[in-house]
């Protein structure tokens, strides 16, 4: 009987390698995956507790690298394994409702933006489903690995005479105590083969500069922000300082310096009752943000309507970007090296188109990419739905440079010497704290590995960008065949990872094919190691996600899943649509990939228009923050025929959700330029779940933003109305009534980055914030007739992922005393 070959696999990302060697080939039993994990549950980064909770799955405190809450940046079709859906741990909790499961009700379905608490959860029923309990080694950390290699074809392996067993590694590891206490007995066991799953995040990285020790009291990582209230505790102690800087571009850079903006705005703006000390303790903070280079504010939303169409709608930006048909024709090949300047240029048009902007109307301009240099350069992306926006109001200020030295007298503020993109230098003074989002590095992840297998890597420890030189698309090295990688590199997507633990699968199972591109791919990448990181580096070095799928999928022999109704290359790239067969009927697999295929295709084909209706409402809710330049007029019938005029300036201010059930929230406050005694105030809420409306308020169960009046405490005090995008009602819209603005929208020739186009969103409720605007317009002369019901319709005016313009038309139901009014608001850019 042969024996099975024992497999290490040493962290996180090693589950959907266990489960692929165990069943995802067609000799059953043929490998004995081990997983080592240190922490005491599955899930790595992911591993973190519910909001609600104080500990983590492994029962400790200790603090994560991410925030509970933290939604993810793509979609759930992007992030998850192509055999178990999110629909699927719904379902699966035998023990708890499918509320305690995702935080939601059921009749929602799973969360389209999982939370990092919910990625956790399904990684955990992953594991339940595909793998044993007894495989799985939490809480041991490996601390050691020894490699004997073969000399000989047919050299065997042999019992060592210590009971370590049999293979080529040697494994040495120690247990985690419950407290984070090492415990000082060290195991070992020998094993076939090694799989390196440790993740490429393992230690927050802070650059060296002259000076920082002397602000060590003032300086955090971005992976510690979980709670900006700790920060404020922390320069509390020593109050000095107003300028609260982040260090870093890209997307932990865009994230804290918008968390840091939210919580200033928020303390301003919070409800009375409960922003209190807070908001006197934040005066006088401003966040700036320090960038090394220019990037691309991207929103987890982008527009999906093709050419021609004027009313347009919105889905999760990796069901965009990463649709087969933006490839040119024939094969799609995996890009990778250095970064041509005409690949640049490429890329950095989409991303115009698709925002609809180079960024230059953004804040004073910083963030353009509008020189003919900049567009050679590779485009840096952050993912972020309130950046821009934080931008062009100026509550965060962005300097496009390299912090180059700190100072600091005694125990005062700090200045940063900044060394800009021209080659000049400034300063920053009044430095109250510095936030470095300077990403992580891989070494320790690494630092198992013997120094004889890192030389044959072409291990360097100075580059944390491209640390080994790799083959088959990161996950091995022809010189060391008993030794693999998956998800080993800088910024890993989940159906890559599933395709390198398959690659690893097939390479290790008798008579492996020779790959002949080998020698190209390493040289590929030497040159890439060696290119100039400002003109040629992108930002991932394993970044083209669709070219990596769909090169794998080849190479592997696996069959593309076509979308019905559909072009054969179109639709977006996705795990489900790469499955493997599996080999155990009982565990029904092919269930779980149907499942999500049959959701994807109903999004996609505008079947489930729910998808349609959340997305836009989302983009749409994002894209109002800030100062708009409004003109209302009033129209009243019979009663006051005579209609009035006014103008001015209204705000939507961001702050904490002040309740529960709503994930995003704003202020909205207006002020007359016409009057002095006049100021009305409203809450925006978004909600992303329909169970998560309030019932007691009568809210539609249909509608994403709710619109409340609000007290003189700042306080939601009344439910006033909904706004509903119907996606069928908004073409019908447009036959019917026509656009409201007569412009270049409808030209045929218009080019991508100039075009308009228009959502349409409805709503009914009684009295309302725009009730209350009717009534501060006509002086409360009939206070009574506003206790009636009010029609409401909305017509936003996007191009790209920004609103231009947009109207509300209010009409009351009471033909004899009604009135309608009608507001129309102009981005102020001043």
């Amino acid at each position: 009987m042969v024996r099975p070959k024992k497999v290490a696999i040493v962290g996180p990302s090693g589950l959907v390698t266990a489960k692929t060697l165990l069943h995802n080939i067609p000799n059953k039993g043929m490998f004995e995956p081990v997983v080592f994990d240190q922490k005491r549950a599955v899930g790595g980064l992911w591993c973190v507790h519910h909001p609600g909770q104080r500990k983590s799955f492994d029962g400790s405190s200790a603090s994560a690298f991410i925030s509970p809450s933290m939604r993810t940046n793509l979609s759930r079709f992007s992030v998850c394994f192509s055999d178990f859906s999110w629909e699927e741990l719904l379902s699966s909790s035998s023990s708890s409702s499918s509320s305690s499961v995702l935080g939601h009700g059921d009749s929602d379905g799973p969360p389209m933006f999982p939370q990092a608490w919910q990625v956790g959860r399904y990684l955990d029923r992953y594991a339940e489903r595909y793998i044993p309990r007894e495989i799985l080694r939490l809480g041991c950390r490996v601390v050691r690995t020894e490699w004997r290699k073969k000399t000989l074809v047919n050299d065997v392996d042999d019992d060592d005479g210590h009971g370590h067993g049999h293979g080529n590694w040697m494994v040495e590891w120690v247990e985690e105590g419950k407290t984070g206490q090492t415990a000082k007995k060290t195991h070992a066991e020998r094993f076939d083969y090694l799989v390196v799953a440790s993740g490429y995040f393992s230690c927050p990285y802070i650059p060296d500069i002259p000076g920082l020790e002397q602000f060590n009291d003032r300086v955090i990582h971005s992976s510690s922000l979980r709670d900006v209230e700790e920060l404020m505790q922390k320069l509390q102690l020593q109050p000095s300082g107003s300028k609260l800087v982040v260090v870093g571009g890209s997307l932990s850079g865009a994230e804290a310096a918008s968390s840091l903006a939210l919580h200033l705005s928020s303390s301003v703006h919070a409800p009375a009752t409960s922003s209190g000390s807070s908001s006197r303790r934040w005066q006088g903070y401003s966040v700036h943000h320090i960038s090394t280079r220019p990037f691309w504010a991207v929103p987890t939303c982008l527009p999906s309507s093709t050419p021609g169409e004027t009313c347009g709608s919105f889905l999760p930006l990796d069901l965009v970007m990463y649709d087969l048909s933006r490839r040119p024709p024939g094969e799609v090949e995996y890009w990778f090296g250095p970064v041509p300047p005409q690949r640049s240029v490429s890329v950095n048009e989409y991303f115009k188109s698709l925002l609809g902007t180079d960024q230059s109307d953004i804040g004073d301009g910083s963030l353009a990419q509008n020189s003919a240099a900049a567009k050679e350069r590779p485009p840096w992306v952050a993912v972020t739905d309130s950046y821009a926006e934080f931008v062009r109001s100026g509550d965060v200020r962005v300097t496009i440079g390299r912090v180059c030295a700190v100072h600091r007298s005694s125990r005062g503020p700090g200045t940063l010497q900044v060394q800009l993109s021209n080659g000049e230098t400034t300063t920053l003074e009044d430095v109250a704290a510095i936030v470095f989002a300077t990403g992580f590095t891989p070494f320790d992840s690494l630092s198992f590995l013997p120094e004889d297998v890192l030389s044959q890597l072409e291990y360097s420890a100075e580059d944390p960008f491209l640390p080994l030189v790799l083959d088959g698309k990161g996950s091995s090295r022809a010189e060391v065949p008993d030794l693999g990688f998956v998800g080993m590199y800088r910024g890993p997507y989940w159906g890559v990872m599933e395709m390198q633990a398959r690659r690893l699968a097939r390479q290790w199972s008798p008579s492996p094919a020779e790959d002949p591109g080998r020698t190209a791919e390493r040289q590929q990448l030497r040159t890439l190691r060696n290119a100039d990181p400002r003109l040629a580096r992108a930002q991932f070095p394993m970044g083209d996600y669709v070219g990596l799928m769909e090169s794998f999928a080849r190479e592997l022999g696996i069959a593309r899943y076509e979308l019905p109704g559909q072009d054969r290359r179109s639709g977006p790239v996705v795990p489900a649509r790469y499955a493997a067969p599996t080999y155990d009927p009982s565990l029904q697999s092919e269930r779980e990939v149907t499942t999500t295929l049959n959701s994807l295709q109903a999004v996609m084909s505008g079947t489930d228009s729910s998808i349609h209706q959340q997305s836009t409402a989302k983009a749409i809710f994002r894209a109002l923050q800030g100062k708009w330049k409004y003109s209302r007029t009033v129209q009243a019938t019979q009663a006051d025929p005579s209609p009035s005029s006014s103008s001015g300036i209204a705000v939507f201010h961001p702050r904490y959700p002040s309740d529960a059930g709503y994930e995003g929230e704003y202020l909205y406050e207006e002020t007359n330029t016409d009057r002095s005694d006049n100021s009305v105030r409203t809450v925006y809420r978004f909600r992303a779940y329909a169970s998560t409306q309030n019932k007691k308020e009568k809210e539609p169960v249909h509608t994403h933003i709710a619109v409340w009046t609000a007290d003189n405490l700042k306080t939601a005090s009344r439910y006033s109305h909904g706004l509903y995008f119907d996606q069928q009602r908004r073409q019908r819209q447009q036959r019917n009534s026509g656009n409201i603005y007569k412009d270049k929208a409808s030209d045929s020739n218009e080019s991508l980055t100039d075009r308009v186009q228009y959502h349409y969103a409805r709503g009914t409720g009684a009295g309302s914030g725009s009730a209350s605007t009717l009534q501060s317009e006509h002086e409360h002369k009939h206070e009574h007739e506003y206790e009636h019901e009010y029609e409401y319709a909305y017509t936003f005016r996007t191009k790209g992922v920004a609103i231009t313009s947009w109207e509300v038309v209010v009409i009351s139901s009471r033909s004899a005393c009604g009135h309608r009014c009608r507001t129309v608001y102009e981005r102020d850019v001043r």
